[in-house]
């Protein structure tokens, strides 16, 4: 094929990528309030998209926040539907459209050249000039980049001076965040507490639980344990597993005459957690209340 002709196709395949492009924030849009991810199996709008549609974490990402932006913003998602901006050029001015703006940074995004958009932004926006990443670069080692401000700087010089003098020798970057990571896991973990825990005094699983929405610490424990603080929820595409946002929840309901012991006891995220309470007309925060942090309690919305 003579290079005309393959110029032309290339310009066609550009062209539907864009429109594709646009079609599938499009129909984000419309998924996300439906939330009917979470019956396949996936805790969040992000996790479908890398699980059942197959995009990287990064396209995921970049999806998923223009998607949600561009319906704050109806003039992004126009901008998208007539191929003024595509999605990697609407992501880089997200923190920074709003409705009372969005004329000026779609004409700025359609115009500049990526470094000279970056630092349009960077000049309102600072924070965001560094994308927060995590970038596999060899089998064991991981580029991680991160904006961060003077204080939690100061902080992270501190505890680098610390570990330094612990050690006898000059810590690294990772070093350091490895001892924070560290100690903060034995301190915080719900499941390094409960191995703890088993360790000091292996507790027997008992039949007959206390009725009632409290879930005393060894039983949460023994849940930390079996379920290894993830979710456990199973859709048509397979178990959840996700390990953010955790809660403890009674598989039969404290309403229904469900108690606290091992058996009527699971471990869900809180958007799993909230879409079973939807479904047996229970409401999510009886099911939570008073439960230890050691079986994982944490309120939010669902992550990106």
């Amino acid at each position: 094929m003579e290079f005309p002709a393959l110029h032309e196709k290339a310009q066609r395949c550009a062209e539907q990528y864009r429109r594709n492009e646009a079609e599938l924030i499009g129909l984000l849009q419309q998924i996300d309030p439906t939330q009917g991810y979470k019956a396949l199996g996936y805790s969040s709008l992000h996790a479908y998209v890398v699980g059942a549609l197959h995009l990287s974490e990064d396209q995921a990402y970049q999806f998923t926040r223009v998607a949600r932006k561009a319906k704050e913003v109806p003039e992004l998602k126009t901008a998208l539907d007539q191929g003024v901006l595509n999605v990697s050029k609407a992501r880089r001015i997200l923190s920074v459209i709003q409705p009372t703006n969005s004329h000026e940074w779609i004409a700025k995004a359609a115009a500049l050249k990526q470094r000279d958009l970056e630092r349009e932004v960077a000049q309102v926006a600072p924070r965001t000039a560094v994308a927060e990443r995590m970038r596999p670069v060899a089998p064991d080692v991981v580029e991680f980049r991160s904006a961060i401000d003077s204080k939690t700087e100061a902080l992270l010089r501190r505890v680098q001076h610390l570990e330094s003098r612990r050690t006898s020798k000059a810590a690294s970057w990772n070093d350091t965040l490895a001892a924070m990571a560290t100690l903060y896991l034995e301190r915080r973990d719900p499941l390094k507490k409960a191995e703890r825990a088993q360790a000091r005094k292996p507790t027997p699983i008992l039949s007959q639980g206390q009725t009632g929405r409290y879930v005393p610490a060894h039983v949460a424990h023994q849940v930390s344990l079996r379920d290894r603080g993830q979710c456990t929820f199973t859709g048509t595409h397979g178990k959840c597993r996700e390990s953010r946002w955790v809660h403890v929840h009674h598989v039969t309901p404290v309403s229904m005459g469900g108690t606290s012991t091992l058996d009527n006891l699971t471990t869900f995220c809180a958007s799993h957690h909230r879409y079973l309470h939807a479904e047996q007309r229970v409401p999510v925060a009886h099911d939570r209340r008073r439960v230890p942090s050691a079986a994982g309690r944490m309120a939010g919305d669902d992550p990106l």
